[in-house]
């Protein structure tokens, strides 16, 4: 009876430490398990919508990395629509993100055929771009520094004189903006950063007087 008693309380013992566990892999799941947000009931979508860039765009963005402004023209926002809709979407790939395996669309690794470089796009389309960039690295929650520095940096290249001194000064811009930002990231990744919105003249003399010689 004694043996039996004891075997009844290891029993007894072990269901409540097994239902303990599992309590806790539930608690915890549910801390994990994506949450879906609330609204207010009596507000509306806005009279404009934003355009959409590519999901590899964003992506790139979400890792602080470097992408060229054409992912956010609105020639490169048609082509991620046009992307969106296509069979492809459907794939998924696996990636490793802090430890962990991440189920993601193929799309976020894709980068468009139809993509150009910032010195290859016309002034006016990089002036549009830019706009759409600003917001989405507001959206991706880089650090607030680093975007005033970036909207400083278009800014001085939107209003340099050298665009009403010089032949070539759109291409003298846009060929020293698609340089400087490229470099900035690079120089971030290895802890050397530097204000993008500092603008360098001699840089920009010397880009013009390379740009002559071609």
């Amino acid at each position: 009876a004694e043996a039996e008693r004891v075997r009844t309380a290891q029993e007894n013992e072990e269901c409540i430490q097994r239902e303990a566990e599992a309590e806790r892999e539930w608690t915890e799941a549910e801390k994990t398990k994506p949450k879906m947000n609330r609204f207010e009931h009596a507000s509306s979508i806005g009279d404009y919508l934003t355009p959409r860039p590519a999901q590899y765009a964003i992506q790139k963005l979400t890792n602080f990395e470097y992408v060229e402004l054409w992912y956010f023209s609105p020639e490169g926002c048609k082509d991620a629509l046009k992307s969106s809709r296509s069979v492809a979407d459907n794939d998924m790939s696996i990636t490793r993100t802090d430890d962990q395996l991440t189920l993601r669309p193929t799309s976020a690794f894709k980068v468009s055929k139809a993509a150009l470089a910032d010195h290859e796009l016309s002034f006016l389309i990089v002036l549009r771009a830019k706009n759409l960039f600003l917001v989405q690295i507001s959206k991706a929650k880089w650090p607030q520094p680093n975007i005033d520095a970036l909207s400083l940096f278009f800014w001085h290249l939107e209003n340099h004189l050298i665009q009403n001194n010089s032949e070539i000064g759109d291409m003298v811009i846009l060929t020293y903006a698609s340089r400087v930002r490229q470099d900035w990231h690079d120089c971030l990744k290895r802890d050397e950063g530097f204000n993008i919105g500092n603008i360098n003249k001699n840089l920009i003399r010397t880009i013009n007087e390379e740009l002559w010689d071609k």
